[in-house]
């Protein structure tokens, strides 16, 4: 199986990256520990995470929405870590 990715996004603006090939080869009856399966962790966003999407056709990227204060959008490609793009948003809660 090729590794299939899981993005999670938090209240404190982390965004994770897991192997979820990895979680799903653990099987349901075992433990996992965060660590075997965590590719990537980081401060994505300055506000809790509002939304995230990777990207139809390119492995690696995913995009971030954060919410009041931050109100921006981030491009991400997690193979790098690098942010490739940040647009402020003019969208009110």
């Amino acid at each position: 199986m090729d590794q299939v990715k899981l993005a999670t996004g938090s209240a404190d603006g982390t965004l994770g990256i897991w192997s979820l090939s990895e979680i799903l080869r653990s099987g349901s009856d075992s433990v996992l520990e965060p660590s075997s399966s965590i590719l990537w962790a980081g401060q994505a966003q300055e506000a809790p995470m509002q939304a995230l999407a990777w990207h139809p056709k390119r492995d690696g990227i995913i995009a971030t929405g954060g919410g009041n204060p931050d109100k921006s959008i981030r491009v991400w490609d997690v193979s790098d870590n690098v942010i490739t793009s940040q647009e402020e948003s003019s969208f009110k809660h």
